[in-house]
């Protein structure tokens, strides 16, 4: 029932067949009754449809959709946030859950998006992808809201000030900061319905099959687009620049990463007048290659993962403190140190594992199931 484990015991019939429910309905089946065919609808928060007379009770999954806009297929909000969560949530919870991607219409044309809603099936639950909680409208997610299972919005970096006040059961948070932003909001406008759970940030699942190379030397790589990092023509020629500011340019470069050690994520200044929040997303690429990182202190959730005496972070975006942090990686290269700073790594990559981002969809799951109940 909506992620929460519910047992009926029903004793109408005869020898009082017991039936468990689990998840948002249950089939059930009458062995002394072969040839009658009822469709019966009993209320319990949620139906429960008891269709045929016939032996055995066939468990019916709960179904869990991640929604998607096909112009931003291959966006990288939708290939990480919306295909590879799928993927992860299949695999480890797959037996309790049936997941599948949905696609959802834009607004242009508004009773295109309302038909959408009105087919889409009762009990089921959403995670809409940061592109389309941007693209339904607050009165359709309303609609959708009354007959779902419930609806958890996914943000990423999005800006948090135009969040939907209602219709949304979970906020979704794929970082600590964004998390601490996002529950700041709904304590300061008690109107903000819904809750705040984690959903970290997943590492692209193409990395975990990438051949690591043994290095005898720092090397040192940074995977990304050059306009939001710090770059000079002294720190270029210390770092190799990996172009991903295209998915093509990704899939050209991704592969390449196993040949380096020391990954460089040093951030420009944030935008100023926005409300956004960037999940550690390089760190978590650096910790699956099993790599160190040299990163700005201040930057979100780098303390919390890998805590202030971290040996790699550095406190501005000046060249010169840049490039002495990337000689004091070169000196202590294979040091106790640097294998320390490792194991902080390999924590990191732990919290955000396959296995680690399933336990929290699970989650979010049995909080629907418990409010939902």
């Amino acid at each position: 029932m909506r992620g929460a484990s519910i047992e009926l015991i029903w004793r109408t019939f005869v020898h009082q067949p017991e039936i468990r429910l689990s998840r948002t309905r249950t089939v059930i089946h009458h062995p002394d009754r072969p040839k009658t065919n009822h469709a019966l609808l009993f209320k319990l928060n949620q139906s429960i449809e008891l269709i045929s007379w016939e032996p055995g009770v066939r468990m019916v999954k709960q179904k869990v959709y991640f929604v998607y806009r096909k112009s931003m297929t291959n966006f990288g909000s939708t290939v990480m946030r919306v295909n590879q969560l799928m993927r992860i949530a299949q695999t480890h919870l797959g037996d309790k859950y049936e997941f599948a991607m949905l696609r959802m219409p834009n607004n242009n044309i508004p009773l295109l998006q309302r038909a959408w809603v009105m087919k889409q099936p009762r009990g089921a639950v959403y995670f809409f992808s940061k592109k389309t909680t941007k693209s339904i409208t607050q009165e359709n997610v309303m609609r959708l809201q009354k007959k779902s299972g419930g609806i958890c919005f996914d943000y990423v970096d999005a800006d948090m000030r135009k969040i939907y006040k209602t219709g949304v059961d979970i906020h979704l948070s794929c970082s600590y900061s964004q998390k601490k932003i996002l529950e700041g909001l709904l304590q300061k406008d008690r109107s903000i319905k819904g809750k705040v759970l984690m959903l970290l940030h997943n590492a692209d699942e193409k990395l975990y099959q990438l051949d690591l190379k043994q290095q005898q030397k720092l090397r040192v790589a940074y995977l990304g687009t050059r306009a939001v990092s710090v770059f000079s023509d002294e720190i270029e020629n210390r770092v190799d620049f990996l172009d991903a500011s295209t998915p093509l340019k990704i899939e050209e470069n991704l592969h390449r990463l196993g040949n380096y050690n020391f990954h460089y994520a040093i951030r420009g200044p944030e935008p100023k007048g926005v409300l956004v929040c960037k999940p550690f997303t390089k760190g978590f690429t650096a910790s699956v290659m099993n790599a160190n990182i040299i990163v700005n202190r201040s930057a979100a959730d780098v303390q919390q993962f890998l805590g202030k005496d971290y040996p790699y972070l550095v406190d501005s975006s000046d060249e010169s403190e840049i490039l002495e942090m990337l000689d004091y990686a070169e000196d202590s290269f294979g040091s106790k140190e640097w294998l320390d700073a490792l194991d902080i790594m390999r924590s990191v990559a732990n919290k955000i594992s396959p296995k680690s981002i399933a336990g929290q969809i699970e989650n979010i799951l049995d909080e629907l199931g418990t409010r939902k109940n």
